[in-house]
C-alpha cells in the first residue's frame, strides 16, 4: 500500500509540475495575441489614414490594387 501511495504521490506532483508550465505557456499565449492584436490595429489606422494625392484613404486604395491583382491573376492566359 506504500509503493501504492508513493506512485499516487509522484504522479501527482508529476501533474502539478505540468500544470504549472501549462499556465506558464498559456499566459505567454495570452500576452503574444494582445500584442498581436494591438499591433494589427496599430496597422489597420496607419492604412485608413487618408491619402493627400487622391483625398482617398489607403485602406481604399490598397483594396482596389488588391481586387487588380486578384483579375490579373483569375483572368484566363492570352
Amino acid at each position: 500500500a506504500a509503493r501504492s501511495r508513493a506512485r499516487k504521490q509522484a504522479y501527482t506532483n508529476e501533474l502539478e509540475l505540468e500544470l504549472e508550465q501549462l499556465r506558464r505557456e498559456n499566459k505567454m499565449l495570452i500576452q503574444r495575441e494582445k500584442d498581436f492584436i494591438n499591433d494589427r490595429q496599430a496597422k489597420a489606422a496607419q492604412l485608413a489614414v487618408p491619402d493627400r494625392r487622391s483625398g482617398r484613404s489607403t485602406a481604399t486604395s490598397l483594396q482596389q490594387k488588391q481586387q487588380h491583382e486578384q483579375r490579373c491573376r483569375s483572368a484566363p492566359p492570352p
